[in-house]
């Protein structure tokens, strides 16, 4: 049985200050994790993560011809090469709004190990 306690994190869209604000609820299932884990997933629960049959559209350095990836895999690798250094909640808006500039439905989620600090910096 696997045991963990999570913070996740859901964007709310302000009209005012046209940003996300994120709003995070605890979600508890046994024993606290130790480590320290950061996860993003590619969509919500209610959502399907999209693959992509040619990476090339996200503009980002390639390695040989277009391949194959998951869209939310190849929106973080394109922001964090544009932006290697950047806070945590700015990432996970930056992957939000890559995906939605190409027209995905799908939006990212963050969830942690522990209460997590969104303005720290990212840490690969």
């Amino acid at each position: 049985v696997s045991t963990q306690s999570t913070w996740e994190t859901n964007p709310l869209w302000s009209k005012k200050s046209r940003h996300y604000m994120h709003k995070m609820s605890y979600q508890s299932r046994g024993a606290d994790i130790a480590g320290d884990v950061i996860m993003f997933s590619g969509c919500k629960d209610s959502q399907t993560s999209s693959d992509l049959g040619n990476t090339s559209l996200f503009d980002m350095p390639q390695h040989g011809p277009g391949s194959a990836g998951g869209a939310c895999t190849t929106a973080l690798v394109s922001v964090l090469a544009s932006r290697p250094s950047m806070r945590i909640v700015e990432l996970l808006d930056a992957m939000r709004s890559v995906l939605l500039e190409r027209r995905f439905s799908q939006t990212p989620q963050l969830s942690s190990s522990h209460r997590l600090d969104l303005g720290r910096a990212f840490e690969p």
